[in-house]
């Protein structure tokens, strides 16, 4: 049986185009601790509208975390969590995200 054990969670806030990004970044370990697999979820910000009623403020802003399908499967090879992070932020740097 093959399962993956969820090691550790980082958040980190990128700059794309002059807007704000924020991830949320899951390392799962395999349990032959040397394969990773990384999931990446990218905050989103959706308006509620009611579709009755009146609701004076226009809405109710709600944030979620959204699966994102950057790294979807990929098994990465490292020594830790700590190294695969470190691959999957150098990638979302190298496609033009900026940490300031």
């Amino acid at each position: 049986m093959n399962y993956w054990i969820l090691e550790k969670t980082i958040y980190a806030d990128f700059n794309a185009e002059d807007d704000p990004v924020h991830f949320r970044i899951e390392a799962l370990r395999a349990r032959d601790m040397k394969r990773y697999k990384v999931k990446l979820y990218r905050l989103e910000l959706f308006r509620v509208t009611p579709t009755f009623g009146d609701f004076p403020e226009g809405g109710a802003d709600h944030s979620f975390y959204v699966s994102s399908e950057f790294f979807e499967d990929e098994e990465l090879y490292c020594d830790d969590a700590a190294g695969a992070f470190e691959i999957v932020l150098s990638r979302l740097r190298d496609m033009g995200f900026r940490q300031d």
